[in-house]
């Protein structure tokens, strides 16, 4: 038996994702290999190590998982981009060119004149007609989250001309709340890129995240983000 004053210790405490991994896989190891130096040990190592088997698992689940969110997002992005151009590039100056086209037709076509409507140009974004979308959550800094909201209309890093910023907020857990004021309110973000800090209590939390445009004119409507799941690590 060691002495008061010695203390057995882990050295688990304030290590990236990767290294505690590391460590706990070293441990278990180390208690397989000198079982007998802890007669009774409890739980087993080898109870502790199809633990660490399931962790595995869940951790490959978690990485195909936040790849596959990545690519969609991705893909999102690209065909907005992709229709979008279709309508104003190709559609649209067809539509100007057609024989038999009248200022009725384009309307039953569902398109505009410019200046004669009481609509948006084509060019012009605004938190009525686009949304934040989150593009990506870099989790790779121990205990951070560097956010990146794009557009969904330009499929850009920015904001409209008539929002003042996008506020991100956040929810711990794997399913959002209805109601966004059961979210915690973290930040802002004048552009789009908005970091996340943590503290070492909240490693291993599972976190969502929401983003909003607040708009220059009162009352304007506005849509939310989908939700962007991280985890702390």
């Amino acid at each position: 038996m060691l002495e008061k004053k010695l203390i057995v210790t882990a050295l688990l405490e304030d290590k990236a994702e990767a290294d505690l991994r590391a460590r706990f896989k070293e441990i278990i190891a180390g208690q397989t290999a000198h079982a007998l130096y802890v007669p009774g040990l409890n739980p087993t190592a080898a109870a502790v190590h199809t633990k660490d088997q399931a962790l595995d698992v869940l951790y490959a689940n978690r990485d195909s998982l936040t790849a596959q969110q990545k690519a969609n997002t991705e893909k999102i992005i690209a065909k907005i981009a992709e229709i979008k151009n279709d309508i104003v590039s190709n559609w649209c100056p067809q539509t100007q060119a057609a024989p038999d086209i009248s200022i009725d037709r384009v309307k039953e076509l569902a398109l505009g004149i410019k200046g004669e409507d009481n609509m948006q140009s084509e060019s012009e974004v605004s938190v009525t007609n686009s949304k934040p979308i989150f593009s990506d959550i870099d989790m790779n800094r121990h205990l951070e989250h560097t956010l990146t909201v794009k557009n969904s209309t330009t499929g850009k890093i920015g904001i409209p001309d008539d929002a003042k910023r996008v506020d991100i907020y956040m929810f711990i857990g794997v399913t959002a709340p209805v109601d966004i004021s059961n979210m915690k309110y973290i930040g802002s973000s004048a552009r789009g890129k908005y970091t996340n800090h943590f503290s070492g209590s909240d490693l291993g939390l599972v976190v969502l995240y929401i983003a909003v445009y607040v708009p220059k004119k009162k009352g304007a409507s506005v849509e939310i983000s989908a939700p962007q799941k991280g985890t702390v690590v």
